[in-house]
């Protein structure tokens, strides 16, 4: 479709395409034919790039003009998705259990009820969540699920909201709910 600036239109020519992990951006694998001129919304700068940076454009130049992108963050706590340990609870910067991983397993307190590391929320992280019950003392704050300094009814809210499933979700790659002591959250 011509835009009526005389320029030929673009063509977008994507022959496949992942989700860059770390920004949680889309990024596309262009074909052969791309031929692209890409405005996305109010900021954008432009970059040339050359036959093999695309993989062989049949141009000697596609100009690229992009925007910035806004990672994806299912919970809206202001931590993008693959940097967040608790992808479906708000654990962010304006909560008080702002990304604490108390046993450096990958998942958020706010969602890690499996104090055992068993991969589970079982009966035996009850047991050990009512050990610290009424607590505020530091050696209990792995229990301390809603960050806010003691173990008290509103923490065991979410053991039992997990009951009989896994810890999580969370974005980081080293959380691994299937080999706990497979990780490298450290």
């Amino acid at each position: 479709m011509d835009q009526g600036d005389g320029a030929a239109d673009p063509i977008l020519d994507i022959v496949g395409g992942t989700i860059d992990s770390e920004t949680g951006a889309r990024v596309f694998e262009l074909g052969a034919n791309a031929d692209i001129d890409f405005v996305p919304d109010a900021y954008s700068s432009e970059e040339a790039f050359t036959d093999a940076a695309f993989g062989g454009l049949q141009d000697s130049e596609a100009r690229l003009r992009f925007g910035a992108t806004t990672p994806v963050d299912l919970d809206g706590d202001g931590v993008s998705d693959p940097k967040d340990n608790c992808l479906l609870v708000p654990n962010g910067p304006n909560q008080p259990s702002n990304q604490v991983d108390t046993d450096y397993d990958g998942f958020g307190n706010a969602c890690d009820p499996d104090f055992l590391d068993d991969g589970f929320v079982l009966g035996d992280d009850i047991v050990a969540f009512n050990s610290c019950f009424g607590s505020g003392d530091i050696l209990c704050s792995e229990f301390d699920l809603t960050g806010d300094g003691f173990v008290l009814g509103n923490d065991l809210v979410i053991p039992f909201s997990l009951f009989g499933g896994r810890p999580g979700p969370s974005g980081l790659r080293c959380a691994n709910p299937v080999d706990p002591d497979d990780n490298d959250c450290l």
